[in-house]
């Protein structure tokens, strides 16, 4: 659960530096994923990482969640 610091922090990152969430939401978001946790996200992203190019892996499940996730925060301050 992201508390209201965190989302708006996310909210306001641009598109080019969600990247640098690798290492630190990435990694939690990988952890919960292995760990069972979040499945529909982590099968919402699995089915665009399938979509994609990009082959399967933990990194690119995270890397997908932090944008959806990102994504969705943006739209919900609209």
């Amino acid at each position: 659960m992201m508390t209201p610091e965190d989302r708006e922090t996310l909210r306001a990152i641009p598109e080019t530096e969600l990247i640098f969430c690798h290492h630190s939401f990435g990694m939690f978001l990988r952890n919960a994923f292995r760990g069972g946790q979040f499945p529909g996200l982590c099968l919402r992203c699995r089915k665009l990482v399938e979509a994609s190019d990009e082959p399967m892996s933990h990194d690119a499940l995270s890397s997908v969640a932090i944008r959806e996730i990102w994504k969705t925060l943006r739209q919900d301050k609209s």
